[in-house]
């Protein structure tokens, strides 16, 4: 049907409703369109929200509401020793979440929104999925991104840095892999390479020990 006529047949239909029906449909049909879910880029070991800039400027070229759009700077961004580590300018698990959880409240407050979306780079995954699992941030959070996050480790090696975040058989990540490795109720969704994350390989070039295996492979970062 073209679409003059198509229209007219849309009026036509609408006014043959009765009057309560149209004032419902007209009072609808006003409302506006729901703002995006904000959301919240996270950065990794040692890095900062500018390395988010290029991605931002991205979303807002393919229309994404810039006031929606956020990158956080985690304090000390350098990951410790062990989990439990008290280390000068580095940060544990637990400090990390704490500060994004911080964040995603302030952005909720800013924006108005219910929930956030969490994108994170490397151990920024791993502090989201961290806060959405042992954080409170599951009531907070409707989708998680993982990019090229370490999620089954670095390397999963008894013998090196055992208590070690980025250690695949670490009680750390063994716990946060328990069970179920998402949470319900939030969408994840975990982005890897086939062979070129730098931090899922099967061996240690990029840990400066080529010779040896690491234990984990390009699916290490899948979930």
């Amino acid at each position: 049907m073209p679409r003059p006529l198509l229209l007219h047949a849309a009026a036509a239909a609408l006014l043959l409703l009765p009057a309560p029906a149209r004032a419902l449909h007209t009072l609808l049909a006003a409302q506006p369109a729901p703002a995006p879910v904000p959301i919240i880029f996270v950065h990794g070991n040692g890095d900062h929200a500018g390395l988010w800039d290029n991605t931002i400027w991205r979303f807002e070229s393919n229309g994404y509401p810039r006031e929606r759009l956020f990158a956080v700077d985690l304090p000390h961004p350098l990951a410790t020793s062990t989990v439990t580590a008290r280390e000068a300018n580095r940060s544990t698990p637990d400090d990390q979440a704490a500060a994004l959880a911080a964040f995603v409240t302030r952005v909720l407050l800013r924006t108005g929104a219910t929930k956030v979306a969490l994108v994170g780079s490397s151990r920024g995954g791993l502090t989201i999925r961290h806060y959405v699992r042992f954080g409170g941030g599951a009531a907070h959070v409707s989708h998680v991104v993982t990019c090229g996050t370490p999620n089954h480790g670095v390397m999963a090696l008894a013998t090196m840095q055992p208590e070690s975040e980025f250690n695949g058989l670490s009680p750390y990540l063994r716990r946060l892999n328990a069970g179920s490795e998402v949470v319900a109720g939030v969408r994840f969704l975990a982005l890897r390479s086939d062979s070129l994350d730098k931090y899922a390989q099967p061996t240690g070039a990029a840990l400066g020990a080529p010779a040896m295996s690491t234990g984990v492979d390009a699916r290490s970062p899948a979930l």
